[in-house]
């Protein structure tokens, strides 16, 4: 009887390993879509290519940095910018548009300085990133 329990302790302590490793496994290897897998990857947020950019028309500035980078076979971009009201006094404010992907971010600034903005990665291979 003895015998048979060391082995059945065995078998429990063998399943529960297995299963304990599966629930660790799932997690990490689910990468929620559009975000995490590049913040997980660190050398993939390392390779990123970064231009700099500047948008100007009569009512503001649009100044930005687009980061693109591939990880695990999927394009993700960035945009980190900042957009200023260039005529504060006429009560008009100034947007500016980014999209990457399903992804959209409005920012604006009505003459109160300037306001810096932040996309984080998004899944998508280009921004397009528009002043008006």
């Amino acid at each position: 009887m003895l015998q048979f329990q060391g082995k059945a302790a065995a078998l429990l302590l063998a399943s529960a390993a297995a299963v304990g490793s599966l629930a660790m496994a799932s997690p990490a290897s689910a990468a929620p879509s559009g975000q995490g897998s590049v913040a997980q990857d660190a050398s993939a947020a390392d390779r990123a290519r970064c231009q700099r950019a500047v948008i100007r028309t009569s009512q503001g500035v649009l100044t930005y940095t687009e980061c693109k980078t591939k990880s695990r076979g999927v394009w993700y971009t960035k945009v980190d910018g900042r957009v200023d009201d260039t005529r504060p006094g006429n009560g008009r404010c100034v947007y500016a548009t980014v999209r990457i992907g399903a992804y959209k971010l409005v920012e604006k600034d009505c003459g109160t300085g300037y306001n810096n903005f932040h996309t984080g990665w998004k899944r998508g291979s280009d921004a397009k990133v528009t002043l008006g």
